[in-house]
């Protein structure tokens, strides 16, 4: 075998450049939900205070929160990561919001985070589907 011999493969299709709005998108809807959560902190701490609300049910919303702010960071950085943290903010805000009560208004944010977290692990997955079959040389069409 001839080292000096050029590739059999087309290097220059192997590099798939994804854009990365769909990822500020995300961080930006991610940030208004924050914004939605800050205006009702007052509420939600007297809820967890006087006991109508359990404090597991405010840590699960607090730790989903920031799993999704988490995701969204990494996937404004680079469009194939946080995968992983979306599926688990949009299962953990889901649950949350069930248990917020869903007929008064605090209980909206939490379920647009799930909304915004289950659409972002849309996206990454498809990324990740993209890069994956481009680089195997396949094509595959997203609906």
């Amino acid at each position: 075998m001839n080292p000096y011999s050029p590739p059999k493969t087309k290097v220059a299709d192997l590099d798939v450049v994804l854009s990365r709005r769909p990822g500020y998108f995300v961080a930006a809807t991610a940030l208004m939900q924050l914004a939605f959560v800050a205006l009702y902190l007052g509420p939600y701490l007297e809820l967890i205070r006087t006991g109508a609300i359990a404090p597991l049910v405010g840590l699960l919303s607090l730790v989903s929160c920031l799993v999704l702010y988490v995701g969204s960071i990494r996937f404004a950085i680079n469009p194939r990561k946080g995968k992983y943290f979306f599926l688990l903010a949009c299962i953990g805000l889901g649950l949350s919001a069930a248990q917020w009560n869903l007929r008064y208004l605090w209980s909206y944010p939490f379920l647009f985070g799930c909304i915004v977290a289950f659409a972002a692990w849309w996206l990454v997955r498809g990324n990740q589907r993209a890069t994956r079959s481009e680089q195997l040389g396949t094509t595959h069409q997203t609906l």
